[in-house]
């Protein structure tokens, strides 16, 4: 659980406000998550690394010109 700090503005004058977070009333903490959310997450992860490990990088638009000594 967050609320917005009302006297925490940014030293630089734009006004943007921090979030705080607040002891939640539940036993179980706001942040731990549960087995299949864990396992989503993993599952996501993997993914994307695998999609990453075979991505090829892109082949240049033009080939710059080659300088032949004179």
């Amino acid at each position: 659980m967050s609320e917005r700090s009302t006297n925490n503005t940014a030293s630089d004058g734009s006004g943007e406000l921090q979030l705080r977070l607040l002891a939640g009333g539940s036993k179980r903490p706001d942040w731990q998550l549960d087995e299949r959310t864990r396992l989503v997450g993993r599952q996501g992860v993997a993914q994307a690394r695998e999609i990453l490990r075979r991505a090829q990088p892109p082949e240049p638009l033009h080939t710059p010109p080659v300088r032949k000594a004179s």
